[in-house]
């Protein structure tokens, strides 16, 4: 049995717990970036497999006009991340 992909994976409703959410596959922390620049805004995310030990870059956060609505791209992929509850997030495709 192959190990599923994150992309296969990632689209549906994650716990969220302060800047982390998480499913039974992964964990997703929201960063701060030092420096922001018009190509690199002011959040990002790492993720990580759940057994994992170490954090890795996924995607930077980019606002959209809806509020506590984002927009991310992963490996040629646009998803938008949706904090519509004090404590679910939504990962959702975007068709373009």
């Amino acid at each position: 049995m192959t190990k599923p992909k994150i992309t296969d994976i990632l689209v549906g409703l994650y716990t969220k717990q302060e800047s982390k959410f998480f499913n039974e596959h992964y964990t997703f922390t929201i960063a701060t970036r030092k420096e922001v620049t018009k190509s690199k805004p002011k959040f990002y995310l790492l993720f990580k497999e759940r057994k994992e030990r170490k954090y890795r870059y996924f995607s930077s956060l980019y606002p959209t006009k809806i509020e506590k609505v984002y927009s991310v791209e992963h490996k040629g992929i646009a998803y938008q991340i949706k904090g519509y509850k004090s404590n679910v997030i939504e990962i959702a495709t975007v068709c373009r």
